[in-house]
């Protein structure tokens, strides 16, 4: 049976010289080209993330994916103890690409409650730009059949509104307890107890 893998890799501007195709110059005169256009885009793709001298080539997940990722995945493994299914090739072979550059303090393997489906291999990486401690990088997914981004988003928002809405009622379920007992409690805080 086949395991689906999509890579999250970037593909680093030394990658695109060195392709037999490449008609681009070196980096320094493609950046300073790309400014002169007004092209970031161009820019940031070939300045690509940076922890000190160390290139992190894959995608680096922002507050939303992140959201998104964490909410549908919520169970994290380091990658040295993950065993909820055989790891295909491909996905070791991307382990061993990230440990090279060096960049990743922590690699994970993000999964559902169901460990086969979808799980994803996370790099942890210096500080993020909102307001963690870190930042995360996507480095691959897999599975036997990948769920689309589509049914990543359904899957994860219908997790997300299920955890809140517990917590909700919880913490009303809480403070329903704290009106029963608000007449009582008035009473022993006015005669010394510390209520709350």
């Amino acid at each position: 049976m086949a395991i689906e893998t999509e890579a999250y890799q970037i593909e680093v501007f030394e990658d695109i010289l060195e392709s037999p195709d490449a008609e681009m110059p070196d980096k320094a005169s493609f950046i300073a080209r790309a400014e002169e256009l007004g092209l970031k885009g161009q820019v940031a793709l070939v300045e690509v993330e940076h922890t000190g001298e160390r290139l992190i080539p894959f995608h680096r997940m922002q507050s939303d994916e992140y959201n998104l990722w964490a909410s549908f995945a919520p169970r994290h493994v380091a990658v040295e103890e993950y065993k909820g299914g055989i790891m295909p090739e491909r996905v070791m072979n991307l382990l061993e690409r990230a440990r090279e550059c060096e960049a990743f303090h922590k690699v994970e393997v993000w999964s559902t409650e169901d460990a086969t489906l979808d799980p994803l291999l996370v790099g942890h990486a210096g500080k993020n730009t909102y307001g963690g401690t870190e930042a995360f990088y996507l480095i691959c997914r897999w599975g036997k059949e990948l769920l689309t981004m589509a049914e990543v988003m359904l899957h994860s928002r219908a997790r997300w509104i299920r955890e809140r809405k517990r917590a909700c009622e919880s913490s009303i379920s809480s403070d329903q307890a704290k009106l029963a007992t608000l007449e009582s409690d008035a009473d022993r805080h006015f005669a010394g107890a510390h209520i709350w």
